[in-house]
C-alpha cells in the first residue's frame, strides 16, 4: 500500500482458501417443471445460495464460487425439466430462455422464471415448478454512459451478468454472458429486460458489464461497469495511461520503474505484476500494490537479501494499472485513506465502488 495515511490498517496478505472437504454444498434436491418454456430456444438455470451483492461480484468478476449444488436435470438440455440442488440454508433458482438454441451469440435473454428462498430439507427431494413469467420487454436508460467513454470501448463487446436484488439486500444470480440486452443509443446505454412489475415490484436490477478491447500494438483495456437499475448512474471512464515502460519491453529483474496516469474522479488505483510465461510450473509470481488517487508512479524494488521476489529474470509479466470509480458520488476527502485501513474486510462493492478500468502491458525481467 502507497501511502495510506490511516490511523490503522489491516495485514495486507492474500487471504487463504482452503479446498473444500466435499464437492458440494450441504443441499436438497429441488425437481419439477419449468412452465412456458419453448423447446427451440437456449436455456440455463442458476441455482445459489442466499448471496449479497458483493459476492456476486466476486463471483463474476474474480471467479470466487459463492455456491457448490449438484445440477441432475439441466433446463439447457431438458427445457421443460429441471432437477438440482439447493443448499439446505436456503437459496434461489433461476432458469433463462434465451432467443436462439444453445444460447448462441449474441445472448439475448428473453423471459426468466424464479424461485426465490427456497428452503429445501437436507437430503430431501422438493417439487416446485418454475414459470417463465418475466418477459424481457421493458427498456431501462441510463443518460450520458457513453458520453465521455474512450474510443477503445467496443459496447457491442461488452457482457451482461444480470441480478435481482430484493428488498432484503440480497440478490439472486439470473444470467450472464448476455449480449443481446444492451445496447448504445446515442450517448445513452439502454437495456432491455424484465419490467419490475407485480412479484417483482420494489425490486431492482444489478447490471454488471464487463469487457476486454485492444488497443495500440501490445497493450490491452478492460471495463468492468456495476449500474443498479431502475436510476442508476453510469458513465464509462478513461482507460489508465501506462507511459513507461513500453509494451514488450524488458525491464530489470533488480527492479523497475513505472509512469502512469489514473482517470480524473477514480477513488484509488491498484497495480498488478503477475507472470505469463516463464516461471516453474504451477507457480504464479505475484506482486500487488493499492495507489492513492493521485499516483503518477510506482517503482518495483530490490527485496531485502533473503527473501524471495515475484520479479526474476527470464520470466514475462502482465503489468496492469486500474482505477477503481465511484459513479454518482464526490469521492470523499478520505476515501482513500479510510478504504485502504479496511482493505481485506470490505469489498469493492460494499466500499462504493461501481466501476473498474484497466490497462495492461506484457514486459520481458531481464
Amino acid at each position: 500500500i502507497v501511502a495510506p495515511s490511516s490511523d490503522r490498517l489491516e495485514l495486507p496478505l492474500q487471504v487463504a482458501r482452503p479446498t473444500p472437504v466435499g464437492a458440494f454444498d450441504r443441499f436438497g434436491l429441488v425437481v419439477g417443471l419449468v412452465v412456458g418454456a419453448d423447446a427451440a430456444r437456449g436455456h440455463a438455470l442458476r441455482a445459489t445460495r442466499r448471496i449479497s451483492a458483493q459476492e456476486w461480484w466476486d463471483d463474476v468478476v474474480d471467479g470466487v464460487a459463492v455456491s457448490s449444488s449438484p445440477v441432475d436435470v439441466d433446463p439447457a438440455d431438458v427445457p421443460t425439466r429441471f432437477a438440482a440442488g439447493v443448499p439446505a440454508i436456503g437459496g434461489n433458482l433461476a432458469i433463462a430462455e434465451f432467443a436462439a438454441a444453445g444460447g448462441v451469440a449474441p445472448r439475448t435473454l428473453l423471459k426468466l422464471g424464479l424461485a426465490v428462498d427456497v428452503a429445501p430439507i437436507e437430503g430431501a427431494v422438493t417439487a416446485r415448478y418454475v414459470e417463465l413469467g418475466f418477459v424481457a420487454d421493458a427498456t431501462f436508460r441510463c443518460a450520458q454512459a457513453f458520453v465521455d467513454a474512450p474510443v477503445a470501448l467496443d459496447p457491442t463487446a461488452l457482457t451482461l451478468a444480470l441480478a435481482l436484488r430484493q428488498p432484503s439486500g440480497g440478490v439472486v444470480d439470473c444470467a450472464r454472458g448476455l449480449q443481446g440486452n444492451h445496447a448504445r443509443d446515442g450517448d445513452d446505454l439502454v437495456l432491455t429486460l424484465p419490467p419490475l412489475a407485480g412479484a417483482l415490484a420494489g425490486q431492482s436490477w444489478l447490471a454488471l458489464l464487463q469487457g476486454e478491447f485492444a488497443g495500440a500494438a501490445g497493450v490491452t483495456y478492460g471495463t468492468t461497469a456495476l449500474v443498479t437499475l431502475p436510476g442508476g448512474a453510469c458513465r464509462f471512464r478513461a482507460f489508465p495511461a501506462i507511459t513507461a515502460p513500453a509494451p514488450a519491453a524488458n525491464v530489470a529483474a533488480s527492479g523497475f520503474a513505472v509512469a502512469f496516469t489514473l482517470p480524473a474522479g477514480a477513488l484509488h488505483g491498484w497495480i498488478e505484476l503477475r507472470s505469463v510465461a516463464g516461471a516453474a510450473p504451477g507457480e504464479t509470481l505475484l506482486w500487488q500494490a493499492a495507489l492513492p488517487p493521485d499516483a503518477t508512479g510506482f517503482t518495483f524494488v530490490a527485496l531485502p537479501t533473503g527473501v524471495t521476489s515475484p520479479l526474476r529474470a527470464g520470466v514475462t509479466y502482465e503489468l496492469t494499472i486500474a482505477a477503481m470509480i465511484a459513479e454518482g458520488t464526490t469521492p470523499p476527502p478520505r476515501g482513500y485513506r479510510d478504504a485502504f485501513a479496511y482493505l481485506r474486510s470490505i469489498g469493492l462493492v460494499e466500499r462504493g465502488v461501481t466501476q473498474v478500468v484497466r490497462t495492461t502491458v506484457q514486459v520481458t525481467a531481464q
